[in-house]
């Protein structure tokens, strides 16, 4: 009986589990003002002068206007559109 009510209970929190780390994909754009490689971060000013801070995964993506991979030393005051996640980035992309 025991074991019966532990393995309702388990597959009960798998659910739970399985969506806990999925978070809203974030869609930002501006100018690539900053970049930190020591810290492995980034800031893109938007027009409005709200400065956001990025941090660099090794999973960031990073393409140049022709949608070639670029390093993101390259795209410093420049236009881009990053996508992220809890402020880390997925895609950085020139616009």
């Amino acid at each position: 009986m025991k074991v019966l009510v532990s393995l309702i209970l388990v597959f009960a929190l798998v659910p739970g589990f399985a969506v806990a780390g999925c978070g809203k994909k974030q869609n930002d754009e501006g100018t690539l003002t900053a970049l930190d490689s020591g810290n492995k971060t980034f800031v893109v000013t938007a027009k409005s002068g709200k400065e956001t801070t990025f941090k660099v995964t090794p999973g960031t993506q990073v393409k140049d206007s022709d949608g070639k991979a670029a390093k993101l030393a390259d795209l410093v005051n420049k236009q881009v559109a990053v996508t992220s996640e809890h402020s880390q980035a997925d895609l950085v992309a020139q616009l």
